[in-house]
């Protein structure tokens, strides 16, 4: 499990519209998380998952946890306040840390439905390698 102390990068320019962030490949850490801060303020987390750049917007979708502070771990993405496990290749919540206390609800509860919990998913950003360069967008730049 490789967690907290993630590299950070503060990409300057802005190319298009869609456009977020530049960052050369030389800045990712093959390994953990980057932290990329954009001209917006808004931070992408960039992590590779089966050797391919993946970017995220660096906030939980559950409660708005900077992901950069939690862990990636057997390719899922670990929310650092609450253990949500997200997929990191495609952003789906793999793990609901609640299940496990929840789900004897289903013995005392006639009612309670756990297919009617939350299901959170990360926003994916688009990745685009070119001429030693990771370029991060809402959508394809191309």
């Amino acid at each position: 499990m490789i967690g907290a102390g993630s590299l950070k990068y503060i990409a300057s320019m802005r190319l298009q519209a869609g456009h977020i962030a530049s960052i050369p490949m030389s800045k990712l850490d093959l390994r953990g998380f980057t932290t990329v801060e954009t001209p917006s303020d808004a931070a992408v987390l960039v992590y590779f998952h089966e050797g391919k750049p993946k970017a995220v917007w660096d906030l939980c979708p559950h409660m708005g946890a900077p992901l950069s502070d939690g862990a990636l771990k057997e390719g899922n993405v670990r929310c650092p306040w609450h253990g949500y496990d997200f997929d990191g290749g495609d952003g789906r919540m793999v793990h609901n840390p609640n299940d496990r206390i929840f789900g004897c609800m289903k013995h005392l509860y006639k009612t309670y439905d756990a297919s009617k919990t939350p299901l959170y998913r990360l926003k994916m950003l688009t990745c685009e390698e070119r001429e030693g360069m990771l370029h991060i967008s809402s959508g394809s730049l191309t």
